[in-house]
């Protein structure tokens, strides 16, 4: 039987553009030889059983422990204005968590290369370490900038590997369920949003900032035992790794830039995370403003993560079953979002303002649902792996600059509704845009029409397929769900 070689092969150029993503560790042997198979040339290493299973919980409470800290940062970023005395500064005061969040999303493609080079099980690890170092080193910074570069950037990019990886290992294990267990795994970041606002305000009232860090750092090494779980799959085919530029090369495909579609996409990306940070952002500190309490200012960031829970369960099915293109339901999406956040402006309660926030998290829902749908079925999902790691780049700049420039316009004003009004307009910029995007979508959407490079076919058998010529296949196309 083929498995049982062990001559090392070069893989092909092509293999990372791979759209089935799958990462094979060839360092050591299947567990028994039952689980090979040979299909078309192809190696199949049979998937979907129990461990499958158990991958798919730690990668879902993974998600709920990253997306539920980095996405409320805004709870957090109260204490640090306070504490550093940053109330006529607010744009450096939120800069913290800003940085988090840019480098959460811009490391994505970084991570994609480490994975391919020593694989998801280890980078999870490293993942893990850097979150847990950034914590602990920022509970105790002795000043804004070092607390920056701790909490922002080291405990980030930590977040970023524990991510890619958790994704990643879903679907590496599943091929006949690998649509519901990623699905499942992802829905972890809508209930950390819904529970994480509540725990870090009611910790902070109880100890203070500090603490929360620490607290935090503690959960975060639970995803470092967690990403043990994740057993490298392997396949008996000694292959060498890519070297680092075929790898980098993978992330980023240039010849995109010939597509007006992928073009006017990382344009509407750049605009719409600003339509999609500032809320998150921004509600905790706009409701006390309002004169709402820290608790329910809390409440307001839960519910934004329950509906956006919801709405990526619906926007997905209906999408799936729609007649129409995907691009539909974003452009409804942000035409809501454009109504609900000019119109925040006028909430003062904490019924309308939790109105507003149902409201909001569903278009944030329908935005990173469908984000690689629509990559995938314009460009074709060989193209993939380079388009969503362009993809993550330019939301993760974008997230970052639009924090600070949104603190920023309250320098200058004195109060929220500036910064609320350039959410709501670019939201409506971008669903104006999305519009053009439509009909590029159907007068192009034939791979030909862009001229863009086509991988050879994946084999597929409702297994993990492994073909002997490809080695590792590319994994930057896991989706970054939160504004990806």
């Amino acid at each position: 039987m083929a498995a049982t070689s062990t001559e090392k092969r070069r893989p092909d150029s092509s293999t990372f553009g791979s759209s089935s993503a799958i990462v094979v560790d060839p360092s050591t042997k299947c567990e028994s030889s039952s689980e090979i198979s040979r299909t078309n040339g192809c190696l199949s290493v049979k998937v979907d059983g129990c461990w499958a299973w158990v991958v798919s919980l730690a990668a879902f409470l993974i998600m709920m422990f990253v997306d539920g800290i980095s996405f409320t940062y805004g709870i957090i970023s109260k204490e640090f204005i306070r504490y550093f005395h940053l109330e006529d500064n607010v744009a450096k005061g939120t800069l913290p968590g800003a940085v988090l969040l840019g480098f959460y999303m811009m490391a994505g493609p970084v991570g994609s290369v480490l994975v391919i080079r020593l694989g998801y099980r280890t980078v999870a690890v490293i993942g893990s370490v850097l979150a847990i170092v950034g914590f602990i080193s920022a509970s105790f910074a002795p000043n804004f900038e070092l607390l920056t570069l701790t909490y922002g950037a080291i405990a980030g990019l930590g977040f970023s590997f524990l991510y890619l990886t958790s994704m990643v290992a879903t679907t590496v294990y599943f091929s006949r369920w690998r649509a519901l267990a990623v699905g499942l795994a992802s829905c972890g970041s809508g209930i950390g949003i819904i529970v994480y606002p509540l725990l870090a305000s009611h910790v902070i009232d109880v100890l203070n900032w500090q603490w929360c860090l620490r607290i935090q750092a503690g959960i975060i090494f639970l995803c470092l035992l967690l990403s043990l779980i994740f057993r490298p799959l392997t396949s008996e085919v000694k292959v060498e790794k890519p070297t680092m530029r075929e790898a980098l090369k993978a992330s980023f495909k240039l010849s995109l830039l010939k597509s007006p579609f992928f073009i006017l996409f990382m344009i509407i990306a750049c605009v719409s995370t600003i339509a999609v940070v500032i809320p998150f952002n921004y509600i905790p500190l706009a409701s006390l403003e309002r004169n709402l309490t820290e608790s329910q200012s809390a409440w307001l960031v839960s519910i934004m993560g329950a509906t956006n829970t919801a709405g990526r369960v619906l926007a997905g099915a209906a999408a799936f079953r729609a007649p129409f293109h995907p691009i539909v339901f974003l452009i409804a999406g942000y035409c809501m979002g454009t109504v609900s956040t000019f119109l925040s402006v006028l909430c003062y309660s904490f019924t309308t303002l939790a109105i507003y926030c149902g409201f909001f998290g569903l278009v944030f829902a329908i935005d990173a649902a469908l984000n690689t749908v629509i990559l995938a079925k314009t460009l074709g999902e060989e193209n993939l792996s380079g388009s969503f790691g362009s993809l993550c780049l330019i939301r993760g700049i974008s997230g970052m600059t639009v924090t600070a420039v949104a603190g920023l316009l309250y320098d200058i004003t004195g109060n929220y509704r500036a910064t609320f009004y350039l959410s709501a307009s670019t939201s409506m910029l971008t669903a104006i845009f999305s519009s053009v995007l439509l009909i590029l979508a159907k007068t192009y959407e034939s791979r030909s029409s862009y001229n863009l490079p086509h991988s050879e076919p994946a084999c597929y058998d409702h297994e993990v397929d492994c073909c002997e010529e490809r080695g590792r296949a590319m994994v930057s196309n896991i989706g970054m769900t939160k504004l990806r």
